[in-house]
This record gives C-alpha cells, structure tokens and sequence, in this order.
C-alpha cells in the first residue's frame, strides 16, 4: 500500500512511540517490518519516540511541517477542484475569549 502510485508523492511520518518500555519494538525494526527500506527515494522519516514525555514528537512534527512547505507538486487530477465557487456562502466561526467566558461570533463569508 505504502509503495502505491497513488501515494508516490505523498509525504510519511512513523511515530514509533512507547520506546520507554523494554519490550517495544525500536524505529530500525519498524522499518523493517512496514518495508519502508523499500520506499528509498520517497519521501519518509521514522521517529522514535514516547508520546506519554513527548521525548521527539516535536522532531518529527517539525520534519512533517518542512516538507509539506517545500513540497511543490500539484494534487492529483482526482483532487483538484473542478468548480471554483461555493454553491452557497460558507460559514466561519471565529472564538473569541474574555476573562469569565468564551463566546462565539458567526459571520457569513460572501
């Protein structure tokens, strides 16, 4: 699945997570087991971490966030959208917050 045509530009993060336990499979063998050697000239990043401390979830979010910026390829026919204008106006909430409660404005985007 991961090898697909349809995913050939798609950008993948694997959190190996639970690495502060003994018996968790560490990120090389992950690796092996998804086949991600496989996928050499895509895309990929494995990152071992322990969502419990947050020990290198920001890492692996920072290494997502880069390459989605630097990605420069077009969406795929099937993604791109062939009507440029909503059929209606769409809705937008915005929160705005005061010292004793949280009230919601709704204003009609045109």
């Amino acid at each position: 699945m991961l090898a697909g045509d349809e995913l050939r530009d798609a950008v993948r993060l694997v959190f190996a997570s639970k690495q502060d336990l003994p018996e968790t499979m560490k990120a090389a063998e992950s690796m092996d087991k998804l086949g991600l050697h496989s996928l050499r000239h895509r895309n990929r990043y494995i990152r071992a971490t322990c969502a419990t401390s947050g020990d290198r979830l920001y890492e692996g979010l920072d290494w997502l966030s880069n390459h989605l910026q630097n990605q420069k390829a077009a969406p795929p026919p099937h993604l791109r959208p062939h009507v440029l204008s909503l059929p209606q106006p769409a809705r937008v909430r915005f929160a705005n917050e005061t010292t004793t409660s949280t009230f919601f404005s709704y204003f009609d985007k045109h």
